[in-house]
């Protein structure tokens, strides 16, 4: 994901400078660490920064502040589901403070929302899409069912 590599997954005219977003999975891209950037639009060197990251299980991005924390933060967990079954939860999180292109706090929070709700769906109905149409994956590609994990 980002403007620089395979695209955001939504509306390529709005946040990907026209270019399409990648239709399958491309190796090259998969090398991520901890503080990889993700441009957030072409020709930018800001965006969402890899806060932390576990292969086939979570990636969480955060867009930097100057003083320290994370001003947004956006989790994508993949968790076990019954009969090889997998599910997607993805939580966006605004801190306080946070203004969506300098507007005041109090208007950025329902604007947000509505914005990331419109962004996020087409690409979270593309991943439903993709996932149900693949009848078989390579079982050294991505694993099929996850090991729980133990709740403390």
């Amino acid at each position: 994901m980002s403007a620089h590599a395979a695209g955001w997954y939504s509306y390529d005219a709005m946040d990907n400078g026209r270019q399409p977003s990648a239709t399958r999975l491309v190796p090259a891209l998969q090398n991520i660490t901890i503080g990889t950037v993700f441009p957030a639009l072409p020709g930018a060197t800001e965006g969402f920064v890899v806060l932390a990251f576990e292969p086939y299980r979570s990636l969480i991005l955060g867009w930097p502040s100057a003083d320290g924390p994370p001003l947004v933060t956006w989790a994508f967990v993949l968790e076990a589901g019954a009969r090889n079954s997998t599910r997607l939860i993805v939580r966006a999180r605004g801190g306080r403070g946070y203004r969506f292109h300098g507007l005041p706090s109090w208007v950025s929070l329902p604007i947000v929302r509505l914005v990331h709700f419109v962004m996020q769906r087409k690409p979270l109905l593309g991943i439903t899409r993709r996932a149900e149409s693949s009848s078989v994956m390579a079982p050294d590609t991505v694993p099929l069912s996850y090991p729980r994990r133990q709740r403390a």
